[in-house]
């Protein structure tokens, strides 16, 4: 009976449950080729991610410095407004007869149909 068990040890141990080096050194491939390819995969998807935010930062900077124009020119129109409001103290009178803004403290320039400072 003792032999038994001892043959029985011997095999599992060599043949059954332990792989040779050979066995080993494949499957450590077989893993590392794996982690290459999820590495690979993740690494793409991270370039694609980059250049779409790139893309996205030039877009928004692009609009940006149109915005920055168009804020600039229209401080200048605001400020000619002004000017023009302080050269000409003396307000029009409202058209509209339930315009009732002196009551309320509140003055109004309405403008001319005619007035187009711009041209």
């Amino acid at each position: 009976m003792q032999r038994f068990e001892q043959e029985w040890e011997e095999e599992e141990f060599g043949c059954l449950g332990v792989p040779s080096e050979e066995q080993m050194l494949r499957q450590h491939l077989r893993l590392l080729e794996e982690e290459w390819k999820v590495a690979s995969e993740q690494l793409r998807k991270a370039r694609q991610n980059i250049r779409r935010l790139v893309d996205q930062h030039e877009r928004v900077a692009l609009d940006r410095s149109r915005l920055r124009v168009k804020v600039e020119e229209l401080k200048r129109r605001i400020e000619w407004l002004e000017s023009w409001i302080e050269a000409h103290p003396q307000p029009y009178e409202p058209q509209h007869p339930t315009w009732n803004t002196k009551s309320k403290g509140i003055e109004c320039y309405p403008v001319r149909p005619d007035f187009d400072p711009w041209k």
